[in-house]
């Protein structure tokens, strides 16, 4: 009886021991557990900014997407194609790419991937926007990463606390994917986007046309036109030239131009974004709606500083209501990224950022390697053209006299006086001395009469 009790006390205190090492561990495993759920739970739905996906446009028509719930979407009325798009709504903030060089609370952008986010391998775009006139985010953009049958986007919306990035909206979308495409697609090779295009920068384009060929004189043939090249905006003041030619390779047509072949293109203000649009026409210059973009910094009258260098004159104001100017009225100019040089007769090797400044009046050079940043008409001799006109113009060159690349000058038109403010005081000075002398004559004379008339009567 007492070794029976011996050992049912002996299993008792195994199974007491087995429960609390039990116990230890699943209070131990319940935290990470539950916070592991939870963690899954906020990054699947996530969505602070009401982001939706309400409609498809679909073989050129909008239709309506099924919602599964506030992050889930999905569409189910047939596969999407290369021509089909995707359209989403928002509240609360402004969506732009901008705004991934530009911390704003209230902006930010789009992070697309194919399945999930957890690998950046999925990772298929950044993006902002779609103009209201076009089918939405294009299918085409992310076939790089469709699979043929169902696939899941999903849309991450990457915004600013306290002006660092925190994801704001995690929200997926499903659809069956069909690649294949009736429309024309215009996709542009080069330039890449940011891309320098200034006077002496000329840039390559290469434009590839699928399902759409080029032609100058009406075929009867489908998807047959012309390719418009545009800046900013499609009007006819913006119309930069017209192509119909294009080299067939590989079943597709490409079109290669030189920005130096179009004389229109330095007509561009210059500006850190302009936009060099492409819109395909009917061959008899009825514009279709299929168009491709391309952002560039335009710099023709090289008024950016974009690490180039620059020479601006500053004074005189062209702002001013006259432009007259006298001999010694001072020229100020403003000199960016360059160090001008005195003139050496010594070779030198060229140097980025390194040379001469000339100045050069009515096209006649008058100052081959000047060493100040201000000067005056007098000093350069602008005597010799005389009153009148004078074209005034600075440049920037080489070691060996040649121009930059791009080149760098800035003229400014005066009314040349040539009088200046000493020379009116010499003839003042010499009136002043003119008539000194004449009293002083007269003086002479009425003390030379009176004396004489003194001594006649004496």
């Amino acid at each position: 009886m007492v070794k029976l009790y011996t050992n049912f006390y002996g299993i008792l205190k195994q199974f007491r021991l087995a429960c609390l090492l039990l116990l230890f561990f699943c209070s131990n495993l319940y935290p990470p557990i539950t916070a592991l759920s939870q963690s899954n739970k906020l990054t699947s739905e996530i969505n602070e900014i009401n982001f939706r996906i309400p409609l498809v446009t679909k073989d050129g028509q909008k239709v309506n997407t099924t919602r599964i719930s506030d992050t889930k979407f999905e569409f189910n009325g047939g596969s999407l194609t290369l021509d089909d798009g995707i359209r989403f709504s928002w509240t609360g903030v402004d969506i732009d790419l901008k705004y991934k060089d530009l911390p704003a609370q209230f902006g930010g952008w789009l992070r697309i991937y194919i399945n999930d986010d957890v690998s950046e391998d999925n990772f298929i775009m950044d993006f902002g926007t779609y103009p209201a006139d076009s089918v939405g985010l294009k299918i085409s953009d992310l076939s790089h990463k469709l699979k043929e049958g169902r696939n899941t986007i999903l849309f991450v919306f990457v915004g600013y606390d306290n002006l660092k990035t925190v994801v704001k909206a995690r929200v997926q979308f499903s659809f069956d994917f069909e690649n294949t495409s009736r429309d024309p697609i215009i996709n542009i090779i080069k330039p890449q986007s940011g891309a320098v295009i200034a006077s002496d920068i000329h840039q390559e384009f290469e434009i590839e046309l699928t399902n759409f060929a080029l032609e100058n004189a009406a075929s009867g043939l489908p998807n047959r036109g012309k390719l418009n090249i545009y800046y900013n905006d499609i009007t006819s003041s913006t119309l930069l030239g017209t192509i119909s030619i294009s080299l067939e390779q590989g079943g597709k047509n490409r079109v290669l131009f030189n920005t130096k072949d179009f004389e229109s293109f330095s007509s561009i203000p210059d500006s850190m974004n302009t936009r060099i649009i492409f819109v395909l026409t009917k061959t008899n210059g009825e514009l279709l709606p299929f168009r491709k973009t391309v952002n560039v910094i335009t710099n023709f009258n090289n008024t950016l500083d974009i690490g180039f260098p620059r020479v601006t004159i500053v004074e005189p104001n062209r702002d001013r209501e006259s432009m007259q100017v006298t001999g010694d009225q001072k020229f100020i100019l403003q000199i960016d990224n360059f160090e001008i040089f005195p003139r050496d007769l010594s070779f030198k090797e060229n140097q980025n950022g390194k040379g001469y400044l000339q100045i050069i009046l009515n096209n006649r050079p008058v100052e081959l390697a000047f060493e100040k940043t201000e000067f005056t008409l007098n000093e350069l001799g602008a005597s010799r053209f005389g009153e009148g006109t004078i074209n005034v113009k600075v440049q920037l060159v080489n070691f060996d006299f040649t121009k930059l690349n791009p080149e760098a000058s800035d003229s400014i038109q005066v009314f040349f006086v040539p009088r200046t403010i000493g020379s009116e005081n010499v003839v003042s000075q010499v009136q002043n001395n003119t008539w000194r002398y004449i009293i002083i004559g007269l003086i002479i004379l009425l003390v030379v009469g009176s004396m004489a008339i003194l001594i006649t009567r004496g």
